[in-house]
Order: C-alpha cells, then structure tokens, then sequence
C-alpha cells in the first residue's frame, strides 16, 4: 500500500468574480516564502499582441506584493511595480 503524500500549501489566489468596485483587484490572496507571509493584488488584462502573447489572451499583473504582518508597511517592506517605471 503506498502512502499518500499531503501536498503543502504555498498561499491561495481568489479571484474576484463580482466586484462592486471596478478598482478593486481582480485577483488577490496570500502566500508564505521563507517563512515570510505576503499578500498581493493583481488585475486582469487582455495581451494586445506585440509581446510573446497572442493578441486577447487573458493574464493578470500584479500590483502590489506587500508583507503581511500586521505592522504598517513602508517602501522597505512592500513592492508596487508601478514604482519601477519611475527608475
């Protein structure tokens, strides 16, 4: 008899099918990495066919990747991709 092997969990994604705010994240969730937990936010797009996806293909981008510890994040702790633009 073999023995079954419980699959860890690294964190989970919900995706939010029905948003009462259209700024609201369309996907968002937590996970843990190194034994820090994070939680993040992304949102749907559409590929508009000049990157390696094919036009209307369907991802998510995320947005903010933030620790969650309860403490008040700083820029140190959290990342927001927008501010790579500014670089």
């Amino acid at each position: 008899m073999t023995q079954k092997t419980k699959k860890k969990s690294l964190g989970i994604a919900v995706p939010k099918l029905d948003k009462k705010n259209p700024n609201s994240y369309d996907l968002s969730g937590s996970f843990e990495l190194l034994g820090n937990k994070y939680r993040f936010g992304a949102y749907r797009a559409t590929a508009n066919g000049e990157g390696k996806m094919p036009k209307g293909s369907e991802y998510f981008w995320f947005h903010r990747i933030e620790l969650d510890n309860g403490t008040k994040m700083s820029a140190q702790t959290s990342f927001d991709p927008a501010e790579l633009e500014k670089m």
